[in-house]
């Protein structure tokens, strides 16, 4: 069975949909030629919610979305069971599927999707002959993975790729990438990451200050939810200044207490940033003192949020 939201009408220039798949599809051939006669060749974004479904399907569909901007894959499992690896194999079988039909896609998102480490290349192979812009895998690689082919992927001259999320990875990313990707001299082209809920330690905060410092493109930074120690805030402390392009800087839920935000905002403001997210922080009325003199030393932020405060 499935669930369809069409968001905006089908003759309307931007059209938005959803497709939650059931557990178990029960009527292929019906939902095949429903996929294939449906017109979604103007179709811009796309949303999949699957937990098991024959590969058929997905080509029937993708085949027909040539205008294809953005598709974003959630693999939905049941945590009161056991995870089928049947299931998983097939969503593995889809990944040289996926980039091959869709030559205009840009955006591309997979969450909660468990890429085995022989798959991994092949998922790679497939993202060589694309144009994606943004590229998400939201907690998809387990503890000690080779993640070698997805570096080379990134760092490369010919990749698309500027913008990274490696979010919800809670085993120590940047350590499995040998921070090659914040390398600047390898890499120069990013102009977003997001690394939030990654359990970052000191030395991974160093290797992101370092880049937004040398990144003269970085544009925003996502590090919510790992908690900063006084030494992290103050390399944070460190590079906000002396960047030249970072406009928005997203640091919620990170456990900053008042004596972590004096490091963090020596009352040195910044020549660029423009967004401060620092919601879920609990440093209080003394910490807001630190806040007030970073504002009016930062000529060009526009928004700060403060929220759980």
């Amino acid at each position: 069975m499935i669930d369809i939201n069409e968001r905006q009408k089908i003759n309307e220039p931007k059209l938005e949909l959803e497709i939650n798949f059931d557990e178990i599809i029960n009527q292929d051939y019906i939902m095949a030629k429903y996929l294939s006669y449906n017109s979604f060749s103007k179709l811009n974004e796309l949303t999949l919610h699957i937990s098991n479904i024959p590969s058929f399907l997905l080509y029937t569909l993708f085949v027909n979305c040539t205008d294809l901007i953005v598709l974003k894959i959630y693999f939905i499992t049941d945590k009161s069971k056991q995870v089928n690896n049947k299931n998983i194999d097939n969503l593995n079988e889809i990944n040289p599927m996926i980039i091959y039909y869709l030559n205009n896609l840009e955006s591309f998102s997979l969450v909660d999707f468990p890429i085995k480490n022989n798959k991994l290349k092949d998922l790679v192979e497939s993202l060589k002959i694309s144009k994606i812009k943004k590229l998400s895998l939201i907690n998809c690689f387990q503890k000690k993975d080779n993640l070698t082919p997805l570096i080379q992927y990134i760092t490369s001259q010919n990749t698309s790729v500027t913008e990274i999320d490696l979010s919800n990875h809670t085993f120590g990313i940047l350590q499995s990438l040998n921070n090659t990707l914040l390398n600047y001299d390898v890499n120069k082209k990013l102009t977003s990451i997001n690394f939030s809920n990654c359990k970052l330690t000191d030395e991974d905060i160093n290797y992101i200050s370092n880049y937004i410092v040398a990144s003269p493109s970085l544009l925003s930074c996502d590090i919510s939810k790992n908690i900063l120690s006084t030494k992290a805030c103050s390399q944070f402390g460190y590079c906000i200044p002396k960047s030249t392009s970072l406009e928005t800087l997203k640091l919620c839920e990170c456990g900053i207490s008042p004596e972590s935000l004096l490091f963090l905002f020596n009352a040195k403001g910044s020549k660029c940033l423009k967004n401060l997210i620092l919601n879920g922080n609990d440093f209080g009325d003394i910490g807001l003192v630190s806040v007030r003199a970073f504002i009016k030393s930062s000529a060009l932020l526009e928004n700060i949020e403060l929220k759980r405060c």
